[in-house]
């Protein structure tokens, strides 16, 4: 799979989390959203978490409760794991 297209997987998973609640939030009406630019650190970065800043955005931007999402570092993987409960 190609790399920005494993990126707009992962926002897409994190914007779908959210999206009746986004809906309700604005009457049913269509909403776009673009991404024009993703800035992160490379020796930090793990695709999982565009999913999560991705909901996080929007909970932001369209003022809605913030799901729980766990969040822990696996120190044997060398990675954070996301739990979307």
């Amino acid at each position: 799979m190609p790399h920005g297209f494993v990126h707009l997987h992962r926002m897409r998973k994190g914007l779908a989390a959210v999206a009746a609640e986004i809906s309700e939030k604005v009457g049913g009406q269509p909403v776009t959203v673009s991404v024009l630019k993703i800035s992160y650190q490379e020796c930090d970065f793990q695709t999982e978490g565009l999913s999560v800043a991705m909901c996080r955005w929007a909970e932001d931007e369209f003022g809605l409760t913030r799901r729980d999402i766990g969040e822990s570092y696996d120190r044997k993987a060398g990675r954070y794991v996301f739990d979307w409960r």
